[in-house]
């Protein structure tokens, strides 16, 4: 194996994370890293917008990166950004819908 075979970044949705930067400054020069102990990947947030990433808190859902998640350092699902009041609201109405009132 080579020097350039072991750098490369594995192929795979990745789960980026911010490095460097903050939400504050100008999100577009902060660098973000595959969260994966074996990838190599790391970008700039403006080359990120549009992509996919998975989770990195669940882990689970696949995402597609945009302004708002990538001024996140971890940027997350919807199911995981969403409060304890919102999953609340969301199951009443399931539930609602479920008895026919809805």
């Amino acid at each position: 194996m080579g020097v350039k075979e072991l750098m490369a970044s594995l192929n795979h949705i990745h789960t980026y994370i911010r490095r460097t930067g903050s939400d504050k400054l100008s999100w577009r020069e902060s660098t973000f890293k595959c969260a994966d102990v074996h990838c190599t990947q790391i970008a700039l947030a403006i080359d990120l917008e549009g992509k996919a990433s998975i989770c990195a808190k669940c882990g689970l859902n696949e995402i597609v990166l945009d302004y708002e998640q990538l001024k996140l350092a971890r940027p997350r699902c919807t199911e995981c950004s969403m409060s304890r009041k919102d999953k609340e609201r969301i199951e009443a109405k399931k539930k609602l819908e479920e008895m026919g009132i809805l």
